[in-house]
């Protein structure tokens, strides 16, 4: 993957990989080709999301600490 790659190009890519695997007349070399750059697609997305995944969980962990010291002070922030 280049470092420009974004989840959504993958995304549309592999979507793009997907159509032309199911036309008739793509060549059985061309369909293992494309088959293959989905593949490295798909574990590119999967550390995508896992990625984001982790991003949320801390920034919610965050909002929940800010929370509870706004919760603990009687509604005035320390």
């Amino acid at each position: 993957m280049n470092d420009e790659m974004t989840l959504d190009a993958a995304m549309r890519r592999i979507e793009s990989i997907i159509r032309e695997l199911e036309k008739p007349n793509t060549e059985f070399a061309r369909a293992v080709d494309i088959y293959g750059e989905a593949a490295k697609l798909l574990v590119f997305c999967y550390k995508e999301l896992e990625n984001g995944k982790t991003e949320i969980t801390q920034i919610s962990e965050e909002l929940n600490k800010a929370r509870a010291i706004y919760d603990h002070s009687d509604g005035h922030a320390e």
